[in-house]
């Protein structure tokens, strides 16, 4: 998925009328952490108020709770949010937070809920299917799914992690990279 396909999907959230302001932010949120972060849509769905250290880097801490299971034992983690956003995303996460600090205090929280139940998990099906839709209708009919998001972040990592070697090859075509 590439960053303007990744920005028009943020967009057309925006202009879902029959989601509130804060529905939407939660649902951008949730993307922008699945696109950045590479994190699988259960652990997302499962982050807890406290699993986000209050920081300038914002470490978001995957492990199993209540809300859910890691599906290995590999997946107990900690990943870096705020270095790996956007100006733009940045504000979105940080509203999101804001709104979700003002309503629903409590560290055992949901960071992604619903907006009648801090401690009711989105639901990843539904997400999917319309990140699906609307990526097809965005690229022209292009196969995407909310999967693809985390397989982005994570070959992004690898081109940040290998910049040097690939820098000081001659024939990189960053054009067709990024």
């Amino acid at each position: 998925v590439s960053e303007p396909l990744f920005l028009s999907l943020l967009n057309q959230i925006n202009e879902m009328i029959d989601l509130s302001a804060a529905e939407q932010r939660a649902l951008q949120t949730f993307l922008i952490i699945a696109y950045r972060c590479g994190l699988r849509p259960g652990e997302i769905a499962k982050l807890q108020m406290r699993d986000l250290e209050p920081s300038a880097i914002g470490w978001l801490f995957v492990r199993e709770n209540r809300f859910g299971h890691n599906k290995t034992d590999a997946a107990l983690r900690k990943v870096p949010l705020f270095p790996l956003l956007t100006v733009h995303e940045k504000a979105i996460v940080e509203k999101h937070l804001q709104t979700r600090r003002l309503t629903h205090p409590s560290l055992t929280s949901l960071l992604l809920c619903t907006e009648q139940d801090a401690y009711q998990p989105l639901e990843t099906t539904q997400l999917a299917l319309m990140t699906q839709a609307v990526l097809k209708e965005l690229s022209g009919g292009d196969y995407y799914r909310l999967y693809h998001l985390r397989h982005s972040a994570l070959s992004r990592l690898q081109l940040i992690m290998h910049h040097e070697l690939l820098a000081n090859n001659p024939h990189t075509d960053w054009l067709s990279i990024l």
